[in-house]
C-alpha cells in the first residue's frame, strides 16, 4: 500500500529520497483527477449561463456606467432588459452569450477537476478528513488555476457585451474568435490579462467573503476590460471612479448580480451533482 506524501519533510520511499518539493510529488495530483468532475462542472456553468446570461449583460452594462456619452441610458434592470429587446430583440440580450457560455463552463469544469483533485492528492494516505482550512485553500487553488486559464475568455465576453450598436456591420467584434484576434493583434497577451492578478486574488478572496463584500472588484474588471475606456490600471480605475461616481459607484450593477448569482449557483450545481453521480455510478 503506497502512502501520500510527505508534506515538508525529506524522507525514503521505497529506498529513493524524496522531498515534498519534488516534482515526482507534484505530478501524484495527477492520479486523482476524474474527467466526470470535469463533465459535470462544465454542464452545470453552461446550463446556468444560458437560462441567465441576460441577467450578467445588464449588470456588466450597469457596472461600467460611468457617464460617457456613447453609452445607452438605463432606469433599471427591466428598462435595461427592454431597451436591449427592442432594439435587437432576443439576440442582443444574448450578445457574449457564447464566450460567456465557454468561459462558465471551462470555469466550473475545470474548477470542480482542479478541486476534488487536489483534496484528493491531500487527503491520499490520512485517515482523517479536510479540516475547514485544508478546504478553504484546495478551493482557492482550484480557482486561482482556472482563472489563470480562463481570463482571455471573460475579457472577449465585456467586450462583446459592451457593443451597443443595434447594426452589426457597425459592431468592432463580429464574434469570440474575432475578439481574441484583434485584442491580442491590437493589445498584445497584457490585452487579453487585464486585471489577470488583482483578478485572480479577488476571486480566492471572494470563497471567504460574501458576494457583497467583494463587488467592486467586478466593476473595476469590468472597467479595465471595457473598449470605450482607458485606464492606466486598477488604482486609476479606483481613483477616477470614486471622484466622479463616490461609493455607489464601485456597487453598479450589483442588483442584477445579486438576483442571478443565487439561482446561478444553485441550477450549476444541481446539474453537477446529478451529471457527476451518472456519470461516476456508470464508470
Amino acid at each position: 500500500m503506497s502512502t501520500g506524501p510527505d508534506h515538508g519533510a525529506v524522507g525514503v520511499s521505497d529506498g529513493k529520497p524524496r522531498s515534498a518539493v519534488s516534482l515526482a510529488g507534484h505530478v501524484q495530483v495527477f492520479r486523482h483527477v476524474k474527467v466526470e468532475n470535469l463533465v459535470a462542472g462544465l454542464s452545470g456553468g453552461v446550463v446556468s449561463t444560458l437560462v441567465l446570461h441576460p441577467l450578467d449583460l445588464v449588470k456588466i452594462r450597469f457596472a461600467v456606467s460611468d457617464g460617457l456619452e456613447l453609452r445607452p441610458k438605463y432606469n433599471g434592470i427591466l428598462h435595461c432588459m427592454k431597451s436591449v429587446w427592442h432594439q435587437e430583440g432576443v439576440k442582443g440580450l444574448y450578445q457574449g452569450v457564447t464566450p460567456n457560455v465557454w468561459g462558465a463552463g471551462a470555469s466550473w469544469g475545470l474548477y470542480f477537476f482542479f478541486y476534488n483533485a487536489i483534496k484528493a492528492y491531500v487527503k491520499e494516505g490520512r485517515r482523517t478528513e479536510l479540516s475547514a482550512t485544508e478546504h478553504l485553500v484546495s478551493a482557492a487553488e482550484a480557482g486561482i488555476l482556472t482563472l489563470t486559464i480562463t481570463n482571455p475568455i471573460w475579457v472577449t465576453k465585456t467586450r462583446l457585451v459592451l457593443q451597443y450598436s443595434s447594426d452589426p456591420t457597425h459592431k468592432q467584434y463580429k464574434g469570440m474568435l474575432d475578439a481574441l484576434f484583434k485584442i491580442y493583434r491590437m493589445e498584445g497577451v497584457s490585452g487579453l490579462y487585464k486585471n489577470a492578478l488583482e483578478y485572480i486574488t479577488m476571486a480566492a478572496l471572494s470563497k471567504i467573503f460574501a458576494v457583497a463584500t467583494t463587488y467592486p472588484y467586478q466593476v473595476v474588471r469590468a472597467r479595465l476590460q471595457d473598449q470605450h475606456n482607458r485606464y492606466n490600471g486598477v488604482v486609476d480605475v479606483i481613483r477616477r471612479t470614486w471622484r466622479n461616481e463616490g461609493a455607489t459607484g464601485f456597487y453598479k450593477g450589483i442588483i442584477p448580480n445579486l438576483i442571478r448569482v443565487t439561482p446561478a449557483c444553485c441550477i450549476t450545481f444541481v446539474v453537477y451533482e446529478n451529471v457527476s453521480r451518472f456519470l461516476l455510478g456508470s464508470s
